[in-house]
């Protein structure tokens, strides 16, 4: 899937922003650095770029990747499955290059 492929997916248009939980940005980048193996800027950049190419905001994303991938979350993985798949081939991309 491309990823483009996503956002037309979801029609397109963007999450309703809700309030960003900082705590659960900074857990989303912890894993990111561990998993992937890079610093703090580079976690954020990738959170910020997949959350713009998803079209949703970056709390969100960061909800799901922890929640969903990190903790095999059932609601989110019953609700958001279609992020998750694309959040998965995103870290399959980023640890194969």
């Amino acid at each position: 899937m491309s990823e483009h492929d996503f956002s037309d997916r979801v029609g397109g248009h963007p999450r309703p922003a809700a309030p960003v939980d900082p705590v659960m940005v900074e857990r989303a980048k912890g894993a990111l650095m561990l998993r992937l193996g890079v610093g703090s800027p580079e976690a954020l950049g990738l959170l910020l770029s997949w959350a713009r190419t998803a079209n949703t905001d970056v709390g969100h994303l960061s909800d799901v990747l922890v929640r969903g991938l990190c903790r095999g979350d059932r609601d989110v993985m019953r609700t958001e499955p279609l992020l998750l798949r694309w959040l998965e081939a995103r870290l399959h991309a980023m640890e194969s290059s």
